[in-house]
């Protein structure tokens, strides 16, 4: 719902082609996100999240500047922007993941459930 009121307030303040051009890059760049993250999320969230914001990234940058404008001169400036946000989330979702692993208090019978699943 929030991606669809995303695309449709650019087709209402920007240019149609600049519009479309951000729709099909996001589309894509979603599409390599999830082609990336779901296997990756089997090891590791916080490698699932790393890798595919990084996949996801470089994807919709190049797509949406190469659409709306011809080239994808310049995409080094905005795929480090949401390089940064990709490292930050699986930062933050490395160091829940470590809190919730230590701070669970443990009795003898989730222990024993948790040595059978190692």
């Amino acid at each position: 719902m929030a991606i669809a009121g995303g695309v449709l307030l650019s087709f209402l303040l920007a240019s149609p082609s600049l519009a479309a051009a951000s729709a099909i890059a996001f589309a894509l760049g979603e599409l390599i996100d999830f082609a990336v993250y779901l296997p990756l999320s089997r090891r590791s969230l916080a490698a699932a999240v790393l890798g595919s914001g990084i996949a996801g990234a470089i994807v919709d940058s190049l797509v949406f500047l190469q659409i709306a404008f011809g080239s994808s001169m310049f995409w080094q400036g905005q795929v480090l922007g949401k390089l940064w946000i990709a490292v930050g989330a699986a930062a933050l979702v490395a160091a829940v993941g470590s809190h919730r692993n230590h701070s669970r208090p443990s009795n003898g019978a989730e222990a024993d459930v948790d040595r059978a699943l190692t």
